[in-house]
């Protein structure tokens, strides 16, 4: 890390900020233990993927911060969603577990991202490669939150089962928005919808009646 401030002061800055990082790194490495010990996110035999959106030595830095820079803290959940790859967006089903964004108020740099366990790619029939999206929302699900975001989509390669899990390499940082409510054209134009549906319906019943 840079030093930015000179003489010793700025010396014993950059130690507390190296070791800082250092403490962060190896949080998340108990963390991936404890969650490959315990098989979080189900069966055990499916591979797994590092769910850390923040590790420099492989080039991943994918923050998430609302639409004006400010990154988002513990109110978000983030969460993958997978399947083999080749999966389009829409078809790729939620993964388990989900976790919350980091907040560290004296290392604002290091908020907005993702710091947990390994996640279980189940469905992959057989593919050593998955496609995978990031989520983030602020509510308990992504269907029903006010703010939520998605990154594009990466592909994932399980290439060694006995090894390591992968990193997200290659995913990138992405904003969360206010999801917009329908307008009142759109609501108006469903209702005089369901209207004439309904006045069809009702048209065909004396139709009906005959026929008895």
């Amino acid at each position: 890390m840079r030093n930015l401030v000179g003489g010793k002061n700025g010396k014993e800055l950059a130690n507390k900020s190296h070791l800082k990082r250092i403490g962060i790194l190896f949080v998340i490495s108990l963390l991936d233990v404890a969650g490959r010990a315990q098989g979080i996110g189900g069966n055990p035999s499916y591979p797994a993927v590092d769910f850390v959106t923040y590790y420099t030595p492989l080039g991943i830095d994918a923050p998430v911060t609302y639409l004006n820079g400010q990154r988002v803290g513990p109110e978000f959940t983030g969460q993958l969603w997978g399947g083999a790859a080749g999966t389009p967006v829409s078809s790729l089903k939620p993964l388990l577990p989900t976790a919350k964004f980091s907040y560290f108020p004296d290392q604002p740099q290091y908020n907005g991202y993702i710091f947990a366990s390994g996640v279980k790619v189940p469905n992959l029939n057989g593919s050593p490669e998955a496609t995978i999206v990031m989520r983030a929302y602020n509510g308990s699900s992504w269907d029903t939150s006010l703010y939520r975001g998605e990154s594009l989509p990466i592909t994932v390669q399980f290439s060694n089962p006995s090894g390591p899990d992968p990193f997200l390499q290659g995913l990138l940082g992405f904003n969360v928005e206010l999801v917009p409510e329908p307008s009142g054209l759109t609501v108006f134009s469903i209702g005089g919808l369901l209207l004439g549906l309904a006045a069809i319906k009702n048209q065909k019943l004396p139709a009906q009646e005959v026929k008895r």
